[in-house]
Formats: C-alpha cells, sequence, structure tokens
C-alpha cells in the first residue's frame, strides 16, 4: 500500500454487470464517467499525500456521506 500511496496509483473500483471470463487483451466498455473531475487517483492523493487537495474532492456530488464528513474534519 505504501509503495502505491507514494506512486500515486490507487487502483481502480469496477462494478460488474454481468458475470463472465476477462483476460488479458480483452476490452471493456465505460458505460458512465461523471463530469466533475475527481478521481480515485485525486482521492488518494488528498489523504495519503496532500491534505490541499481536499476542497477539490468535495465537489464530487455522489461522495459517501461519511467520506465527506471526514475529509470536511481534516480542513476545519
Amino acid at each position: 500500500v505504501k509503495r502505491f500511496a507514494q506512486a500515486s496509483r490507487p487502483g481502480a473500483y469496477l462494478r460488474i454487470i454481468e458475470e463472465g471470463h476477462l483476460g488479458a487483451g480483452d476490452g471493456i466498455e465505460v458505460e458512465s464517467q461523471p463530469d466533475h473531475g475527481v478521481t480515485m487517483r485525486l482521492i488518494s492523493d488528498a489523504i495519503l499525500r496532500d491534505p490541499g487537495l481536499i476542497p477539490q474532492v468535495l465537489n464530487a456530488p455522489d461522495l459517501l456521506p461519511s467520506l465527506r464528513e471526514w475529509l470536511t474534519a481534516r480542513i476545519a
């Protein structure tokens, strides 16, 4: 985890829509992407590397309420 945090590579979070097999080289389709620009990388960097990014993260309207509360407490 420390190496991924230092490299700013938090990984991806995906939702499985149809169960099946996926292998190297198989294509995937992004069904939707929010337009607010808040990414998992930005969230990870705000938490692990640069708290100054927290106000940007708070721009995500769909942020989990518990995460929003936790982040807001860090800048208050």
